[in-house]
């Protein structure tokens, strides 16, 4: 869902060079055209192929109350760990034995539990201060794919995993965020 709310801003909001107005309206809907049924001959084929089965009653299935219900891990430690943090491996044990959820599928709680909150803060305002560095200056599509990203990413556990997410956005951010020079002709 992230990913067509991404391609209609990125038609709707990024201007595309070389193209008068009239022509840029036209490719738009086109593409736009193009995005629909392709998206709708491969909804009829995951529906067919049963792969959409997930959702067949509702978006807040088991897996949306355990992204809730993993946020009362908060209250079931004691104020040392909320300032000081806890083990990762205690954070899991405490998820899987008083929650009964095999896994952490929240930065935020991770983050939170394992570094303790004035801490957890302080890395988040760095991370967020960095990536703003990055984004002052970058063109349109650049924050709009920074959002989607942040966006999933916050929506299980991409950001708590030991992965270099972190690390790639943030190169893609150097390589592609920043804005060319435009050289002056004369």
């Amino acid at each position: 869902m992230l990913t067509v709310a991404e391609i209609l801003g990125l038609l709707i909001f990024v201007p595309w060079p070389g193209l008068s107005p009239r022509q840029s309206r036209r490719a738009k809907v086109g593409v736009l055209l193009v995005t629909l049924i392709g998206g709708a001959i491969m909804f009829a084929v995951l529906a067919g192929g049963g792969l959409l089965g997930r959702f067949s009653d509702t978006l807040f299935d088991e897996n949306f109350y355990a992204r809730l219900t993993v946020y009362q891990a908060f209250w079931l430690v004691g104020w040392q760990e909320l300032v000081f943090g806890m083990p990762p491996a205690d954070l899991l044990a405490l998820v899987n034995n008083e929650l009964n959820l095999p896994f952490i599928e929240s930065a935020q709680v991770v983050i939170g539990l394992t570094f303790g909150i004035p801490l957890a803060l302080a890395f988040t305002w760095v991370v967020c201060w960095i990536m703003l560095r990055l984004l002052r200056g970058a063109p349109l599509v650049a924050w709009i794919a920074t959002g989607t990203f942040l966006l999933a990413a916050l929506s299980n556990n991409t950001m708590s995993a030991k992965q270099p997410v972190l690390t790639v956005v943030f190169i893609l951010l150097i390589a592609f965020g920043i804005p060319r020079q435009k050289v002056e002709t004369s």
